[in-house]
């Protein structure tokens, strides 16, 4: 599956193993999730440390992805991110303070479309398939497929200071970045856990 999701910086995964103040992404509500991001139902496909991959399904559209972690917040860290984000190929933002994402955020939003693609079947792009088992276009006139990132750090209830990163891929029209800014808002807040 392709990932077009940002996380942090690798020393972010090698060096953290959870602790009691830092939610396990394994463990989080699957249900409250789907029904945010608008993933369907989703399934844990691989975790390392606490970075999660999730799939999704919706019928007739390309198979959602989602990258979840969580870690405790560290200035280094988050600057590399932030730094790497403007960086990238999508569209980079910063959260207003207004949506109360803890105490700060970014995102990067961007879209593939199948405007540069072979016609199906032709010697430019394979045989066409169903949407369900792939994350993106393949041939010329298929959906577009849109990527949304929000990294974002702030107190938890639990005191710990959390840094989240929270990435969905999906058919456009079916993940949108409020609500992946949210997701990220209520894994800080422990509204979802």
């Amino acid at each position: 599956m392709v990932v077009a999701a940002m996380t942090l910086p690798a020393v972010a995964v090698a060096s953290h193993t959870s602790s009691p103040k830092v939610p396990v992404c394994s463990a989080l509500s699957r249900s409250a999730i789907a029904n945010l991001v608008g993933t369907g139902p989703l399934t844990l496909t691989k975790r390392v440390g606490n970075l999660c991959t999730f799939t999704g399904y919706r019928h007739g559209h390309y198979k959602p992805g989602l990258v979840i972690q969580i870690v405790p917040w560290s200035k280094t860290i988050f600057s590399v991110a932030e730094r790497d984000a403007k960086r990238s190929e999508g569209t980079f933002g910063v959260v207003s303070k207004a949506l109360k994402v803890g105490t700060r955020a970014f995102f990067v939003t961007g879209t593939k479309t199948s405007a540069s693609l072979g016609k199906c079947g032709s010697e430019e792009a394979p045989e066409e398939s169903p949407l369900e088992i792939r994350t993106g276009p393949i041939c010329a006139g298929e959906p577009a497929l849109s990527h949304v990132n929000v990294v974002g750090y702030g107190p938890s209830p639990s005191g710990a200071e959390l840094m989240v990163s929270a990435g969905a891929v999906a058919e456009q029209g079916d993940i949108s970045l409020i609500h992946v800014i949210e997701l990220v808002k209520d894994l800080i807040s422990g509204k979802i856990h």
